[in-house]
Formats: C-alpha cells, sequence, structure tokens
C-alpha cells in the first residue's frame, strides 16, 4: 500500500485540526492531527489493479506509476489523480519509457536548472531480472529520461527506498 498527504483536503487522507479542548488534555501536540478516511467519489480512467507500485503527491496531483497486476504484467504507465476533481487519467508520456517493473522506489526532484519537478525512478524488477538504472520523468514536459549517471552503479536492486537529501 501507498499513501501520500501533502494537504490534499478532498484526498484519500485528511487532516482535521483537534480542537482548543484538546489543550493540556495530555495528547502529544507535536502531531495535532487526527487522521479521516474518506472515500471521495472519483471518476475518470483508474489505473488497473496493480501491487509493488509507486506513488507521488506533485501539486494537486498524485502520481502512479508501474507495478506488477499479480498475474504476469510489470507495469510502466503512468496515472495522475487530479485532487482538485477527484479525477484519473491515464498520461501519455514522450521519450523511451523505462521497462515495465515492480518493487522499484521513486521520489520528486525539483531541478534547479530549469525549476521542473521530476520522478526519479529507480531499481526495481520484471520477474527475469533487477535493475540498477535512474529513470526521470520530467512532470512539466511529460518526457522520460535515462541519465548518465557517473560512478560506480550499485547493486541491482527491488523493494528499497529512494530519498533527496540535502538538495
Amino acid at each position: 500500500h501507498e499513501c501520500v498527504e501533502r494537504g490534499l483536503g478532498s484526498g484519500a487522507i485528511h487532516n482535521t485540526r483537534m480542537s482548543d479542548d484538546d489543550a493540556g488534555s495530555g495528547v502529544d501536540d507535536s502531531f495535532p492531527y487526527t487522521l479521516h478516511w474518506d472515500r471521495p467519489n472519483v471518476c475518470g480512467c483508474a489505473p488497473t489493479p496493480r501491487c509493488w507500485q509507486t506513488v507521488e503527491a506533485h501539486g494537486n496531483n498524485v502520481v502512479v506509476f508501474g507495478g506488477f497486476d499479480g498475474k504476469k504484467k510489470y507495469l510502466n504507465d503512468v496515472y495522475l489523480l487530479d485532487t482538485e476533481v477527484m479525477a484519473w487519467r491515464r498520461q501519455k508520456c514522450e521519450g523511451l519509457s523505462p521497462p515495465g517493473r515492480y518493487a522499484h522506489s521513486s521520489c520528486l526532484y525539483q531541478r534547479p536548472e530549469d525549476g521542473h519537478e521530476v520522478l526519479i525512478v529507480v531499481g526495481g524488477g520484471n520477474g527475469k531480472a533487477f535493475f540498477n538504472d535512474v529513470c526521470i520523468l520530467d512532470l512539466q514536459t511529460l518526457e522520460w529520461s535515462q541519465p548518465k549517471v557517473d560512478g560506480r552503479p550499485p547493486a541491482q536492486r527491488a523493494a528499497h527506498a529512494t530519498a533527496i537529501v540535502g538538495g
């Protein structure tokens, strides 16, 4: 399961501020929200059932990439959920799409050279092999690229995490 929350008021999970009556009641104020599950009405072309995908919050969108259909298909599709109108769409992307994969990791990064936010996808597998590649989807132009990475690459990997540190 994946869950993202970035102030998506009407999203799958949203925050509700505790009342001032909770002050001094022994409630830990370091996390001043209660979580509330909601099942909003959602329209559009939803992603097919899958597992081991990645999910990231990007502005008012939730981005879903890849995964495994639980039978025999390793996916490399991109879906966007517009949280303003709660509508799914399958996103057509330009460039060379990465091979279908599951158990990969992803994170978002804002490139300083153009200010575009990009989805960085790392590793994963396809049932025959595991990957150690890096694939980038520019979320403004919706174009995939596979950058040349200097240095010694890590071993192939799956079911791992990716994060941006200090950047």
